[in-house]
């Protein structure tokens, strides 16, 4: 343990030294970066998996969709915390992932669900489908102009250009270990409704420990646990 923790300082010190700025965003970013690194080295280790919250759930979720051969990218820093793809087998569509945690609350917020659904919505591209709809000429029926939501030339109806599927992973409360937790029942009515008019898959970190311990035991497990956060609509239970 001394040696790694002299590793870690050693790492920290020649990152900032190298990064040579003053400038808080950029510290912070060096950090994060340096972190991360060390973490993939197994130089440093999260806590107890149920104790995650922030910055540590958010890699501690991405590193299991790695582990298990997934692509895992984040495109827009700042916004959702990663899209997952599959490139092998059964590719489905990208996963726009949003992972949260509550320190006291077993259920997640509304809102939370909604941010989730503000990155979809933003990546699946319906905000130019919208934009379209308010500057073509819409169609006329019986000599009424008609200005629907979106609005299209032909009778069919627009399609997303860049589809994306919604995952919600929730870990809470974060102070109580998994086994003390219900399994069923995990996500209030509102939110429940809400993800299923949606179509989001929604997952409690528990569950995603689950699955992700059947994928390492089991050689198909990987291409069912795909296949299940693609055509799932509503909470997504263990294996």
């Amino acid at each position: 343990m001394p040696s790694n923790i002299n590793m870690v300082h050693q790492e920290i010190a020649k990152a900032l030294r190298e990064l040579n700025s003053y400038v808080y965003e950029e510290l912070h970013a060096c950090l994060e970066n340096t972190l991360d690194m060390l973490l993939r080295k197994e130089i440093i280790r999260f806590g107890p998996d149920y104790t995650l919250r922030g910055k540590s759930l958010e890699l501690r979720v991405g590193l299991v969709f790695e582990e298990l051969g997934f692509d895992v990218s984040c495109p827009r820093r700042g916004m959702e915390d990663f899209v997952v793809r599959n490139l092998h087998g059964e590719s489905g569509l990208p996963v726009v992932v949003e992972v949260k945690s509550k320190e006291k609350d077993a259920n997640p917020k509304l809102d939370d669900l909604r941010q989730l659904d503000d990155y979809v919505f933003e990546l699946s591209g319906e905000r130019a489908i919208r934009l379209a709809g308010l500057t073509r000429q819409p169609p006329k029926k019986g000599g009424t102009t008609i200005r629907p939501f979106a609005c299209w030339v032909d009778d069919s109806p627009p399609k997303h250009p860049t589809p994306h599927k919604g995952l919600f992973i929730f870990n809470g409360p974060w102070t109580q270990p998994f086994e003390l937790r219900p399994k069923e029942n995990w996500v209030g009515i509102n939110a429940r409704e809400f993800a299923e008019k949606r179509g989001f898959c929604l997952l409690s970190f528990q569950a995603l420990l689950a699955w992700h311990a059947e994928c390492l035991r089991k050689t198909d497990a990987k291409a069912e646990f795909w296949h299940q956060i693609c055509t799932t609509v509503g909470v997504l239970k263990e294996p």
